[in-house]
């Protein structure tokens, strides 16, 4: 509009000057707000922060936190604008749009193969937190307030917990086939997937060493994912059915954390939900679809449904985080860990991090001000069995069966047999049952010196007679296995010439391995096994030198890596 009514003619015929120019924006223009003059009349406009109403000359306040990109946390509306402002436990950072979260740098838990690790924000430094958790991880979630780890096994039935502070570890069996997990750090039930031919989702205590079913799965599904938001008082979690015609299709729930008030979020809208995660401030509720490759929002009332991000950066998403406003989901099978940040300018809101870990499937974050400390209500429960979280943040008792009873009530005798039995809890090593182990080491540490000498002086004695007996009789027993092997050092196509030879019942043969031989050096590096019988002739085997190149990782420690060469290529010895 600047080359409008400017007093030049930017237009070779001069449409641009004259007419209404010079009234148009004079004591009787319609505009509201800005007025630009026309040769036809005046065009009305607004300044930023508001909109041109229909009758084209008012303005209107847009309400920019009705996008929701505007804030990372919570958002106010003002006349012409608006302000951002975050959650307790966090601050507003200088850009006066995001948060940064008080308290310790945040840190990712992953599940590696057999390992639990812990690695920083940046990648760069890894620490191994269990070394072996003995079979393939099926879910992983933290406490971050008792800096706790918990994490399940659905071929051993087991579901642990590991204290990051201690190293205690408490665990319990017995429960069926455990898929994924959720925390309740409030109350410190764990909620778990129940993966039999009919599955359900239970909820247990380690400490209280109760448990009982939550509700059961319809027929035909699987639960994929579970998300337990205590401070809503919400339990989250995703159904897969079975396929038909090549397209699965997935649900997504809602109900309180005992179960009951149930509530169907999504129908038959999202494939394959491989991802769960919340927005505990704005209630906002994720979900990454593997088989649609998007990550998708809704509220906690599964309204407001609509895709966060898709395309090339959600390929097979596994696994999904939030922190800071910013989501994180896995690659799978490649360790490629995706950041999307919900702010900013979308040029420059995904960000892709190497793992260097191909076989995780499980990872969450580590960082208090995640798991924001409330009240407990079941903190001092007076139910028989389970204390579960109602929505309204009020106790509710539970029973092994799923029957919600009142406090001090008894719970009914169930009327069928669970499948799996009762789990069965193991409970960690404390510093009374470490003094007591460490007392009766110190009992019997005498015995043990002493039985320790006792038995240096027989070896002694026995070496000594068989010194005097055989060795200076100069019989020199060898102890070295010998192996008739006709293809070892030959080429390839002197062993394709060979006879497969299968021995049968009654033809097996033993070579005595105390016949005599003797071990000799060989020039260029080689090794030469001398068979005193005359029957057999020598085998050399060359050991080339290796090559090896040491790595320093970034955990300071160094890793030696053999290099393949053809030189170490041998005919295995059949």
């Amino acid at each position: 509009m600047s080359f409008v009514c400017n007093k030049q003619k930017n237009c070779h015929d001069g449409s641009d000057e004259g007419g209404q120019c010079d009234s148009s924006c004079g004591k009787g223009s319609p505009c509201e707000d800005i007025c630009h003059p026309t040769p036809r009349g005046p065009k009305c406009n607004c300044s930023i922060g508001y909109v041109l109403l229909s009758d084209g000359a008012k303005c209107g306040d847009i309400d920019e936190c009705e996008s929701h990109d505007a804030c990372a946390q919570m958002c106010t509306n003002t006349r012409g604008s608006f302000v951002c402002s975050c959650d307790p436990g966090f601050q507003l950072r200088s850009d006066r749009v995001s948060c940064k979260a008080a308290g310790e740098a945040m840190e990712f838990i992953f599940s590696a193969g057999y390992h639990i690790r812990k690695m920083s924000r940046d990648l760069r430094f890894t620490d191994v937190v269990y070394p072996d958790a003995e079979l393939q991880v099926t879910g992983l979630d933290v406490d971050s307030a008792l800096s706790r780890v918990y994490w399940s096994t659905d071929v051993a039935g087991t579901i642990y917990r590991l204290s990051l502070l201690g190293g205690e570890r408490v665990y319990v069996t017995g429960v069926g086939s455990p898929g994924d997990i959720a925390v309740d750090w409030v109350t410190q039930n764990v909620y778990y997937v129940q993966k039999s031919a009919i599955q359900t989702i239970r909820v247990c205590h380690l400490d209280e060493q109760s448990y009982a079913i939550v509700t059961y799965v319809e027929h035909g599904f699987a639960v994929t994912k579970l998300a337990v938001d205590p401070t809503a008082g919400y339990l989250f979690w995703a159904e897969v059915s079975n396929w038909a015609f090549d397209k699965p299709s997935s649900d997504v729930f809602r109900s309180d954390l005992a179960g009951r008030n149930r509530k169907h979020l999504s129908i038959n809208h999202f494939m394959v939900a491989s991802g769960l995660t919340f927005d505990l401030v704005r209630r906002i509720l994720y979900v990454a679809d593997q088989h649609r490759h998007t990550i998708e929002c809704m509220d906690y009332e599964g309204t407001d449904m609509h895709t966060v991000v898709s395309g090339e950066h959600v390929q097979n998403p596994i696994d999904l985080a939030l922190f800071e406003g910013t989501l994180y989901w896995l690659k799978a099978g490649t360790g490629e860990l995706t950041s999307y940040k919900l702010y900013g300018p979308r040029e420059r809101r995904i960000g892709k991090r190497q793992l260097y870990v191909y076989n995780t499937e499980h990872f969450t974050i580590l960082q208090s001000a995640m798991q924001p400390t409330v009240p407990n209500p079941c903190a001092d429960h007076l139910c028989t069995e389970m204390c579960v979280l109602n929505a309204g943040g009020t106790a509710a008792c539970l029973c092994a069966d799923g029957t919600k009873v009142e406090m001090k009530e008894l719970c009914p005798l169930p009327e069928e047999i669970d499948a799996f039995g009762s789990p069965v809890f193991h409970n960690g090593v404390n510093q009374t049952d470490k003094q007591n182990v460490q007392e009766t080491t110190g009992h019997s540490s005498t015995g043990v010196i002493v039985g320790i000498i006792i038995a240096v002086i027989v070896l002694s004695l026995g070496a000594f007679y068989y010194y005097k007996k055989f060795w200076r009789k100069g019989i020199r027993p060898d102890f070295r296995l010998h192996f008739k092997n006709p293809a070892f050092g030959m080429h390839t196509s002197e062993e394709e010439d060979l006879e497969p030879q299968i021995l049968v019942p009654g033809q097996h043969q033993y070579t005595n391995p105390l016949e005599s031989s003797a071990i000799s050096e060989h020039p260029e590096s080689e090794v030469l096994l001398h068979s005193y019988d005359k029957a057999q002739s020598s085998v050399t085997a060359q050991i080339p030198q290796q090559h090896a190149e040491s790595v320093e990782l970034e955990d300071e420690t160094e890793e030696v890596f053999v290099l393949d060469s053809k030189d170490m290529t041998t005919p295995l010895i059949s």
